[in-house]
């Protein structure tokens, strides 16, 4: 679920152009109200993996592969075009574009923004985000502003005006798709209006502790006439802990007294707490330690136990955001060879 919240713009020097009113005119925006509180991403302390606000100062092209749209220095970018800029003019196109005097992004000095004048629908912006936690939720959220300005019903001879409509897209790196944010038509305004779009997603826990995502944002309307929009502030938050323990348990020991991996042991890091139980066939406990130092030396009741697959639990704790450690519990088997 996609959270939409209303922007009411103020233009005044030394002040920022937006003031956000989640609730204001609650009758209206009921339905908006509800879901602003539903996605909100409070983890303390705040973590941003990723802050895409296009920089500041001198700016040019995205980086090579991020979009397949053309980069113009012209402030006014025709279809298929795009630039980065610090304002947008409001004469573009004869003034049927807002006068946009500054990006979105808070409290940075000539912050840019890109703009975007899409010729028809399909992918036009890419972006990887490396080392995500697997098992972790995250919250990604984008700022959006359409930049036209509402003009009488068949200018340009459409009847209904083209206004963005996009789906943006997280993806693992072999493109499977985590999660889907769609905007629905964003509708022009009398001034220029910053929205705030975003969801969750979770990164898939494939046995590894780290991966990585794909931003894809696709336009679904047509170009022409509208369908012009400014992006800022890109950014994905972390919701919930990544497992800050390194935890690594060996499948196979030789209880042979080689001096070679003689003992099941495992290896760790962040584990504040951990009691390991290993099982039998029959699933009776045949060792049992809450110590990291004592080592399984694959005896039982001092006689040694034979070959075979044994079942292993182990639950452990690890240090958390919160006061309370974390509680995880990881099974596995091991190979007893002699």
């Amino acid at each position: 679920m996609s959270i939409f919240l209303p922007i009411f713009p103020f233009y005044h020097p030394g002040r920022r152009k937006n003031l956000l009113f989640c609730t204001l005119f609650f009758s209206l925006f009921a339905s908006y109200a509800s879901t602003c509180f539903a996605q909100s991403c409070t983890s303390k302390p705040e973590i941003l993996v990723l802050n895409q606000t296009f920089g500041n100062g001198s700016a040019g092209p995205l980086p090579a592969g991020q979009t397949s749209y053309l980069y113009v220095t012209d402030g006014c970018p025709n279809d298929g075009q795009y630039t980065v800029a610090k304002s947008v003019s409001g004469s573009c196109y004869t003034g049927s574009w807002h006068d946009v005097p500054e990006d979105h992004t808070p409290d940075d000095n000539n912050g840019n923004m890109l703009v975007v004048n899409t010729p028809y629908a399909g992918e036009f912006y890419l972006q990887s985000v490396p080392d995500l936690c697997t098992g972790t939720t995250y919250e990604l959220s984008i700022w959006l502003l359409n930049l036209n300005v509402i003009m009488p019903a068949g200018t340009c001879g459409f009847e209904t005006p083209n206004d963005p409509d996009l789906l943006v897209q997280i993806e693992t790196p072999d493109k499977a798709i985590l999660q889907t944010l769609r905007t629905n038509p964003i509708p022009r305004t009398t001034s220029p209006v910053w929205q705030r779009f975003s969801t969750r997603f979770t990164i898939p826990d494939a046995g590894l502790e780290k991966s990585s995502a794909v931003i894809r944002i696709i336009n679904n309307n047509s170009g022409g006439c509208g369908n012009d929009f400014l992006i800022d502030d890109i950014q994905i938050k972390q919701c919930s802990e990544c497992d800050p323990a390194q935890l690594f348990v060996p499948d196979v020991f030789s209880p042979n007294q080689d001096g070679i991996n003689d003992f099941f042991e495992f290896f760790y890091s962040g584990i504040v707490a951990f009691d390991l139980k290993v099982y039998d066939r029959w699933g009776s406990v045949i060792f049992a330690s809450t110590d990291p130092a004592q080592k399984w030396d694959g005896n039982y009741q001092n006689t040694p136990c034979s070959e075979g697959v044994y079942t292993w639990s182990m639950t452990y704790e690890v240090s958390s955001f919160s006061d309370q450690p974390k509680k995880l519990t990881r099974n596995g088997q091991v190979l007893l060879m002699r």
